[in-house]
């Protein structure tokens, strides 16, 4: 089911994850890149890092701007990757924190894997490959999505 797939990456992870860097970060002086930016919830706590001066940037991916774990279905291991796909408020947030420039950019997680290793078949969450398969999808994506919500590329 994806919400126990969901539930087993909560974004408390990935938050605990980036607030040691921004950590590290301000001991060491080095940059620091985020990837895969899934949470919104870390929106705030990398504006105020960057606000002062820390050399960070962060990428997200072109699935958590366009698909949200309310529309994900409990068999679609094709949507399966890792941090998973969050909420559709999460997805709002995180085209805002684009527009703000607190995300950098957007990269593809292209992870291809033949078919049978989704096992889309069984609808198994535990035993599908991770990773979306979007490098050839992702300009047109993200450009068609990002003028509809008005939001440029730099």
């Amino acid at each position: 089911m994806y919400a126990t797939y969901l539930k087993s990456r909560p974004e408390e992870a990935e938050l605990t994850a980036i607030d040691l860097l921004i950590r590290l970060c301000e001991e060491s002086g080095c940059r620091i890149h985020i990837v895969h930016l899934s949470t919104s919830k870390a929106l705030a706590s990398l504006r105020d890092a960057k606000h002062r001066g820390l050399p960070i940037t962060v990428e997200t991916c072109p699935h958590y701007l366009h698909l949200c774990s309310e529309e994900t279905s409990n068999g679609a291991t094709l949507h399966k990757c890792a941090p998973p796909i969050r909420s559709r408020e999460n997805r709002e947030a995180l085209w805002q924190g684009l527009r703000e420039g607190i995300i950098d950019l957007v990269a593809t997680d292209h992870s291809p894997c033949p078919p049978a290793m989704k096992q889309m078949e069984r609808g198994d969450f535990r035993a599908a490959w991770g990773g979306i398969p979007s490098v050839s999808l992702a300009l047109s994506l993200m450009w068609t999505e990002a003028s509809r919500r008005d939001c440029s590329p730099r």
